[in-house]
């Protein structure tokens, strides 16, 4: 028998008056509900699990380069890419990232390499 049950089946004939018994049993009910149920944290990886795992090659070069104060125009130069593919790939990259503004890639990679 589980150990929910076995709370339940205990609670159920405790020799407490009825009324009392059902407060106990509602109780029990709620601590189990929300044991099974209730509402879990959301993981939230720190920013380094995102650049690790969440950001493709591409854009981990591209990240890469923008942490080092080039310009969107010279990023495409460097990797033969399209303006427009490289400031699409940077907004996914802030976006993914959680971050607002290029600068904040050199931050987030100068407080890494600490």
């Amino acid at each position: 028998m589980s150990r929910k049950k076995k709370v339940l089946n205990q609670v159920a004939s405790s020799p407490l008056p009825r009324a009392a018994r059902g407060d106990a049993i509602s109780g029990t009910l709620r601590v189990l509900i929300n044991g099974l149920f209730g509402k879990e944290n959301a993981y939230q990886p720190t920013q380094q699990q995102i650049a690790d795992y969440y950001l493709t090659p591409r854009e981990r070069e591209i990240a890469y380069l923008a942490a080092l104060g080039f310009s969107i125009q010279e990023i495409a130069d460097a990797l033969g890419m399209n303006f427009q593919t490289v400031r699409q790939h940077l907004r996914h990259i802030l976006d993914k990232m959680q971050l607002n503004d290029p600068r904040e890639l050199r931050e987030f990679f100068s407080r890494d390499a600490d």
